[in-house]
Formats: structure tokens, C-alpha cells, sequence
């Protein structure tokens, strides 16, 4: 905790000090350079990011995990059902109506893997994913490891973690010490 984890993914994504970035991607169809806040417009078209503290919209529910993208009604039903969140499709008030946030209450849980289903839904190359399972239960946390195993088979997925299973699926992990924090205090100061 406090080793620069969130810090250095906004970088990243192209959220913390866009004039001075500068991202270098390299794929099978070659090198793409990106720079300042053109750059970062174009990085964010080609990922989807899951903040660790995600939140919900007082719209509908459809609309707070689509952000206007379309999909199939089934989808993003299974995608529910997938995540232990079925029960959220079959309220009386459905995908469609509006959440009245100050009476419809969701746990820190539900509204955490609704966020991150956010991001699978924008089904982007990169998925971008800050402690995916923080905030779950046991059963729930799996689910979500289960995903994650799933998305990487066609995409890059980078995340941060404390969560050991999660670490020990990973192809590749970078630590992060408390020696990175006055880097991520920094950072903050300097956005």
C-alpha cells in the first residue's frame, strides 16, 4: 500500500500529466509512438481501465456499465450471471430504469465488479485493471480471477494486486516497494 500502484496505472492510462508523457507500444503490426494529450485521447481508445474505486451513475444500470456502447441484451445478462450479480437483471426496476443511488443501495462489492465489467464490456486490446479483487469475498474473487484468466488468452491485461492468486497467474509481475512512494507523492503533486 502506498508504493505508487494506482499511481503509476493512471500514468499509464494516460490520466496523471498527459503534456509530459510519451508511450512507445510495440505489437505484431509494429511501433506505435503517442505523446502529450493527443497521445493520451489515442492511448485510451485502445484500453479499457477498471479503477480500483469505481462508481455508479444515476442512470440506469445498462447505461452505468455501457456508457452508451451497445450490446446485446444476453450479454450483458450472462456477464451479470458470471459475476454473482444475476440478481441485479431481475429487480423490478430491470437494466433500463434509473438508479435512484440515494435509495437503491449496492454494496462495495456489487459496485466494484460492476466496474470492472465496465471495462470487459469495452472489450479493448489492453485492459487496464487496478485491484480487481479488492473489496470481494472469497467466491466472488475467484470469479473475477476466472475472467482474468480468460481475457489474457486475447489481450494485455495489467493490473495491481495484493491478492496472491491473482500474483502467481500473472505472466509477469513487477513489485512495488514502499521505496516508490515519495515517486508517487510526486506524481500527485506534480499532475
Amino acid at each position: 500500500s502506498g508504493s505508487g500502484k494506482s499511481t503509476l496505472l493512471d500514468r499509464v492510462c494516460g490520466l496523471l500529466a498527459e503534456d509530459s508523457s510519451h508511450w512507445r507500444i510495440a505489437s505484431s503490426i509494429g511501433v506505435i509512438e503517442l505523446s502529450g494529450p493527443a497521445g493520451a485521447r489515442q492511448l485510451r481508445q485502445l484500453l479499457a481501465y477498471a479503477p480500483q474505486d469505481a462508481v455508479l451513475f444515476e442512470t440506469s444500470l445498462r447505461h452505468n456499465l455501457l456508457l452508451d456502447q451497445a450490446a446485446p441484451q444476453e450479454s450483458v445478462e450472462n456477464w451479470l450471471e458470471r459475476l454473482g450479480l444475476g440478481h441485479l437483471s431481475q429487480r423490478s426496476s430491470g437494466l433500463d430504469s434509473p438508479l435512484p443511488l440515494a435509495l437503491d443501495h449496492f454494496s462495495g462489492g456489487e459496485i466494484h465488479r460492476l466496474g470492472l465489467l465496465r471495462a470487459w464490456l469495452r472489450n479493448r486490446p489492453v485492459e487496464v485493471l487496478d485491484e480487481p479483487t479488492a473489496f470481494l469475498d472469497a467466491e466472488s474473487a475467484q470469479r473475477v480471477r476466472s475472467v482474468i484468466r480468460e481475457r489474457v488468452q486475447k489481450r494485455l491485461v495489467l493490473g495491481s494486486t495484493h491478492d496472491s492468486d491473482l500474483i502467481n497467474q500473472a505472466d509477469q509481475v513487477i513489485r512495488l516497494t514502499l521505496q516508490n512512494q515519495e515517486w508517487a507523492v510526486q506524481q500527485h503533486v506534480e499532475s
